[in-house]
């Protein structure tokens, strides 16, 4: 049984599966095949969903202008179109699986980040992109809102300098369909934090320092430390952590430089 409302319509009446949106220009009729195919994807979004307590949604979306959603949502603004989106441009673009950069999610639920990859059919023609989508609220819950001192913050960034996740960013006034920018490190005035950014997104971090056993330093001991010792000035935590990074690797060599940056905040 289905039930319908205007151009949207959930496999299940009981809105327990996934819902399809068809773009505004395209005739329902001549893609009828192709929503009941996918329709059978409603497992495997389903299973996909259920494993992973970050996801916001996790969908498709097809040549033909067919997004199929799962959970179950009404709120989808008129005229969606996924075919239009970012996350569905940029797979095609790259040809291979994307990250998205940071955007207002059209279902209403704020700043979203998106990883798709797209789908082909055996001749390599590509006919569409499944997508799964994490939130920024869930970023800051889980990675960012550890408190580092007493006026310490995390942040994340992406391989361009972009800020994907800080303390206080919200979407503010921005529409869904409107393009959402971050602040770029890489052009900061502050020589000293440009090129320490350069280097992060060159992929050095000190918590990749290894031992003779390959085993790595890692964000957890990283955080460790720097909760026990929020008094300490920049320079000292630089020191401290340095000394405990020394005596971690035992003598290793290192593959590679290790970055450090440490924002103290008054």
């Amino acid at each position: 049984m289905a039930v319908a409302s205007g151009r949207w319509c959930t496999s299940l009446a009981l809105m327990t599966r996934s819902v399809y949106v068809v773009a505004p220009d395209v005739d329902i009729a001549a893609i009828q095949d192709e929503i009941d195919f996918s329709a059978s994807m409603d497992d495997i979004l389903v299973s996909v969903y259920a494993n992973d307590l970050n996801l916001a949604w996790v969908y498709l979306g097809t040549e033909s202008g067919l997004a199929r959603i799962y959970p179950w949502t009404s709120g989808l603004p008129a005229g969606y179109d996924p075919r239009r989106r970012g996350w569905y441009k940029s797979v095609a673009e790259a040809n291979g699986l994307v990250w998205s950069e940071l955007y207002v999610d059209a279902g209403g639920r704020g700043l979203m980040v998106t990883c798709s990859s797209p789908v082909y059919r055996d001749d390599g023609e590509m006919i569409g992109v499944v997508a799964a989508d994490v939130t920024l609220d869930t970023i800051n819950d889980r990675v960012i809102n550890t408190q580092i001192g007493k006026r310490g913050y995390a942040f994340l960034i992406d391989t361009a300098g972009r800020v994907v996740a800080r303390p206080g960013l919200t979407e503010g006034d921005i529409r869904w369909d409107e393009s959402f920018a971050t602040e770029n490190l890489l052009l900061d005035s502050d020589g000293d934090l440009k090129a320490v950014v350069e280097r992060m997104v060159a992929g050095e971090s000190v918590t990749e320092a290894v031992t003779r056993k390959n085993e790595q330093f890692g964000p957890e001991r990283l955080a460790r430390i720097i909760q026990e010792n929020p008094d300490l000035s920049a320079q000292e935590l630089i020191d401290r952590i340095q000394s405990e990074v020394l005596s971690f690797s035992e003598g290793q060599a290192q593959f590679d430089d290790l970055t450090l940056m440490i924002m103290k905040i008054s």
